[in-house]
């Protein structure tokens, strides 16, 4: 799906034609075309260079958090001891069956290529597995504590924190073999940040904005403003963060530049609660949540633009490698199905599959509406590109490279709305 805003009246048009070279699927600007599309708009030529492209996750499943520690190597965890492993920048997901199938892995966090952890929480309480080979192999580190334990926090290969319901607080200083709960009470936190052994931050419902000094053994209010339920935290340093959550009902994000001294409401408008937040950097961030939301930001939070495109999606963990490579892990409004969804250059235009049926041959449908003033879609789909029939028993090819482009009547380049690996499918 393609969001294009209108600014002037310059009128563009694209021509889009399907061609199959050396196996790889390419859209070419022709004027003498066996299959054409002509739109006429005008749109900020900055939005039209981003996508967001559905990857198969390959479960039902719950997804909570999403960590890659590379561009081609991410883990995302879900329910009912789901935790997928990619090394392909997710093209190919496998599900590491090895895992406990009743415990709902909430949180993912790695210090290192080969150094993560893992928490679950289940009917008897929180597991932590670790594993020190890429996420080749796990083992439990901490073995159904009582408490909830929701997120988690490393500062270092050693040091690490974790916090979850029942105002639980864990602390380790010897990379998870032993943990010592540190803090307890009725409070509510959802998710844990430290910046190195002394300051950190735990934000939580409702109204909950705490800071550490003394790694996690103290902690001082930092918020008694309106109501505000908080989900997650990201601080670039020591006087800047972010802080997301829901008020009352629409989505929320905070900023401070004091070290939490003082919290500034930078947007509230969100249909729903936003459930996840990252900065690359003090410009660049981006925040997901409920209904799709999907939020980026340039300029440090002053301005936040919407990239949501389905109000059927639950975004529950965003994380980006660079400031081009990202991706985002949720469900469906229904909790039926594991989503995922990655972009290689920022992310604005969304690329949903829309069918499991394997296509017998290529085709490119016309747009619609057509013509639009905001927003237009366009279907499209991919064949089976191995040497094997659909009906195989055989595996299918793991993808295409697939390029939509946008020229103008000169035959000018001016955008790029889709240039991905994707699988033989419907778009």
């Amino acid at each position: 799906m393609k969001n294009i805003k209108l600014v002037n009246f310059v009128r563009y048009s694209v021509l889009l034609v399907f061609k199959k070279t050396s196996g790889i699927l390419r859209i070419r600007s022709v004027f003498a075309v066996l299959l054409f599309i002509i739109l006429h708009f005008t749109f900020y030529i900055e939005h039209c260079f981003s996508q967001w492209v559905e990857q198969y996750s390959g479960t039902s499943q719950i997804l909570h958090s999403v960590f890659f520690v590379n561009v081609n190597t991410g883990f995302i965890s879900g329910d009912n001891g789901t935790l997928l492993r990619t090394t392909n920048g997710g093209i190919n997901w496998t599900n590491q069956l090895s895992l406990p199938s009743t415990i709902d892995y909430q949180s993912i966090y790695f210090i290192n290529e080969n150094t993560g952890w893992i928490v679950g929480t289940d009917y008897f309480g929180s597991t932590i597995l670790k594993t020190t080979n890429n996420g080749i192999n796990w083992s439990t580190v901490l073995n159904q504590v009582s408490a909830d334990i929701y997120s988690l926090s490393f500062i270092d290969t050693n040091n690490g924190w974790g916090t979850g319901w029942l105002g639980s607080i864990i602390k380790t200083t010897d990379g998870g073999q032993n943990w010592v709960e540190i803090m307890t009470g009725g409070d509510f936190f959802n998710s844990i940040f430290f910046l190195n052994q002394n300051t950190g931050w735990v934000v939580g419902d409702p109204n909950i904005i705490y800071k550490s000094t003394n790694g996690g053994f103290n902690w001082e209010s930092q918020y008694n403003g309106q109501l505000i339920y908080f989900y997650s935290t990201y601080f670039i340093n020591l006087n800047t963060g972010w802080a997301a959550g829901q008020y009352p009902i629409q989505g929320v994000i905070l900023k401070t530049t004091n070290s939490g001294i003082n919290w500034e409401t930078q947007y509230n408008t969100a249909p729903e609660r936003v459930k996840s937040i990252y900065f690359i950097n003090s410009d660049t961030g981006y925040a997901a949540g409920y209904l799709g939301v999907i939020l980026k930001t340039t300029n440090g939070g002053t301005n936040w633009i919407s990239q949501s495109f389905s109000s059927g999606l639950i975004f529950n963990s965003v994380h980006f490698e660079n400031s081009n490579t990202g991706w985002i892990a949720g469900t469906t409004i229904t909790g039926n199905a594991g989503k995922i969804f990655k972009t290689i250059n920022g992310g604005l235009t969304a690329v949903r599959s829309i069918s499991s049926v394997v296509p017998e041959t290529f085709s490119l449908e016309q747009n619609y509406p057509n013509p639009f003033n905001s927003m237009t879609n366009f279907k499209f789909q991919i064949i089976n590109s191995s040497p094997y029939p659909v009906s195989s028993p055989y595996p299918l090819e793991r993808g295409r490279r697939v390029v939509l482009k946008v020229f103008d009547l000169t035959g000018r380049e001016v955008a790029v709305l889709v240039n991905e690996e994707l699988k033989a499918g419907v778009y």
